[in-house]
């Protein structure tokens, strides 16, 4: 029975086509009853402090003081860190005694703080001073500074055997080949940089507290891709969405619009990535001087085989 499900629902034949969106529709029922009986809920968080019926937030702006207090809850850092970390460091073998590192775009401080807490050294890096502040409240003893990755004088030459770039932060900086250039010059010789790249017409877009709500992630049994997310957080209704731009394919927006329940004011975040092939990424990083040591996929860790791990070593 099952198998005649799928085999309708991958057909193209126009004779089946009605039945097929039935399938569908009946699917997404299914799944929508399953995510209200079993789904996890999101922690009920207090409406939002808002004078301005309406705020819009852009790029860099977007990691004030309130959102770096919800970015956890949205982003769930913590589901990806401990995977990322096992791979990175079964990979490149570091040591305590002599391994120092970097995360570019440290945020809320969890890669960071781990690698602390295993006897490394590490530092971070993120342009918000907010997401720091939180960084050092969650974890009092963090290195972690404000500070651009696109500025070469951030760090001295040498300094780093690994630097880490993970969850979309490559996707936020528009000048990829000066950060690959920076990175070359602050890391020892055959140092290591760790990237997240993701197949831009592929990866899984529904945000990570979305896909926490629901019992089977429904991008794996409908053909639609969806690129949207509904979450209630009790005092405020949270909608994501990637938006992609048909006029530069490099181009995509991940629009957020927070409404608070009470007040029904209203902020939207808008962050604009720059989503190159991964060949071309990676093409670029070549020509700063990393070659490829390994890879592997995210499938295990956050139930997606679109988004991958890249280990390059600088040559």
């Amino acid at each position: 029975m099952i198998k005649y499900i799928f085999t309708i629902i991958k057909s193209n034949n126009i004779n089946v086509l009605t039945f097929k969106w039935l399938i569908i529709i009946g699917i997404i029922c299914l799944l929508f009853l399953l995510l209200q009986k079993f789904g996890d809920k999101p922690e009920n968080l207090e409406g939002f402090s808002q004078i301005e019926p309406f705020v819009f937030k852009q790029n860099d702006d977007v990691y004030d003081d309130f959102y770096s207090l919800i970015y956890d809850d949205i982003h769930k850092p913590s589901l990806r860190t401990d995977y990322e970390l096992e791979y990175i460091i079964n990979m490149t073998e570091p040591t305590t005694r002599n391994s120092v590192f970097l995360d570019i775009g440290s945020g809320t401080g969890n890669t960071v703080n781990e690698l602390q807490e295993a006897g490394y050294q590490a530092y971070g890096i993120d342009k918000s001073q907010a997401m720091i502040d939180i960084a050092e409240q969650k974890f009092p003893d963090i290195q972690c500074k404000c500070g651009d990755a696109t500025e070469p004088m951030a760090f001295e030459h040498s300094t780093f055997t690994h630097i880490i770039c993970n969850y979309f932060t490559i996707y936020q900086i528009k000048e990829k080949r000066t950060l690959f250039t920076n990175c070359n010059h602050w890391l020892m010789p055959n140092g290591y940089l760790i990237i997240h790249l993701a197949d831009r017409n592929k990866f899984d877009t529904i945000t990570p507290v979305g896909k926490m709500t629901l019992p089977v992630n429904p991008n794996r049994y409908i053909s639609s891709r969806i690129t949207d997310t509904i979450v209630d957080f009790g005092g405020f209704e949270y909608k994501s969405s990637y938006q992609f731009h048909k006029e530069n394919d490099n181009i995509v927006s991940f629009v957020e619009k927070f409404q608070d329940k009470e007040t029904k004011h209203v902020r939207e975040n808008e962050q604009i990535l720059y989503f190159e092939p991964i060949d071309v990424i990676l093409n670029m990083a070549r020509e700063c001087g990393f070659s490829l040591k390994s890879k592997i996929d995210m499938k295990k860790n956050i139930d997606d085989e679109n988004q991958y791990i890249f280990i390059l070593e600088k040559i």
